[in-house]
């Protein structure tokens, strides 16, 4: 059985703070760090909106009528108000960030290791599919927030101990 929303947000309340105290040397770092923020944000969004896991198959009852309102209130406004729909897509969102996280830190190391095969796998049928992830979801909230945690695991070990010589950072004029 998967973590209840309570859960979820205290191990990512836990993440971000782990995350929060690992230093940055370079704009290598900071890139790699700026995603890791962007997908917690994300993955803290969609715990706060009630995303429902939708492993498998299954789609919402009406989601192309969900899809349809979405975009008509786009029309009036620039607020989305259904938050099923921007649960998914704050959870989407953190997906899209989490899965080059981990080519970034490889790059950045100079070891390139799937870390999280699953979120990868289910970012490249999001972005390459005719029909994304709506045949059937891999993965769920709980791995998510799971591979974001041991991320920043990663993240702070390599930042402390680079395998390669670290690259200056760039100037703003």
């Amino acid at each position: 059985m998967g973590k209840n929303p309570n859960q979820l947000g205290k191990q990512l309340a836990d993440t971000a703070e782990r995350l929060s105290a690992v230093r940055m040397s370079n704009i290598d770092e900071m890139g790699i760090y700026g995603l890791l923020v962007g997908a917690l944000y994300g993955l803290s969004k969609a715990v706060e909106l009630g995303y429902v896991d939708r492993t498998g198959t299954s789609l919402p009852v009406d989601y192309s009528g969900e899809l349809r309102r979405v975009a008509q209130g786009l029309v009036t406004s620039d607020e989305v108000n259904d938050r099923g729909w921007l649960a998914g897509f704050y959870f989407n969102s953190a997906l899209t960030r989490l899965a080059p996280i981990c080519e970034r830190l490889g790059k950045y190391a100079g070891k390139r290791e799937d870390l999280i095969p699953s979120i990868r796998e289910e970012v490249n049928r999001l972005k390459h599919d005719t029909n994304g992830v709506l045949c059937g979801r891999t993965v769920g909230l709980s791995d998510a927030v799971d591979a974001a945690s041991m991320l920043v695991t990663a993240v702070s070990i390599v930042f402390i101990y680079p395998i390669k010589p670290r690259t200056p950072p760039c100037t703003t004029p």
